[in-house]
């Protein structure tokens, strides 16, 4: 990994804006690592109009942003695991 100094900044890209630059602006993986020194992170969350066109498919439909959100939104809800014992 590259030494980072106390001017660099790190810019991590999220699936839309991977989806709309048809990947020359890779999404980045979110992972956070315990390191020695001090850092500061700040997150902020850009979201397009929900009617924004992100991409179309193979038959001409339109995957707006909203609709792309909401897919997304139903595979972490799906994927999440409900503990009944309790």
């Amino acid at each position: 990994m590259a030494e980072l100094g106390p001017n660099n900044w790190i810019l991590a890209s999220g699936d839309m804006l991977a989806i709309r630059s048809s990947g020359s602006i890779p999404a980045s993986l979110h992972r956070v690592v315990s390191t020695p020194i001090d850092r500061l992170a700040i997150a902020i969350f850009l979201h397009p109009d929900e009617d924004y066109p992100l991409s179309r498919d193979s038959e001409g439909n339109i995957l707006t942003a909203d609709a792309f959100l909401n897919r997304a939104i139903q595979r972490v809800v799906a994927t999440q695991v409900t503990d009944t014992s309790a």
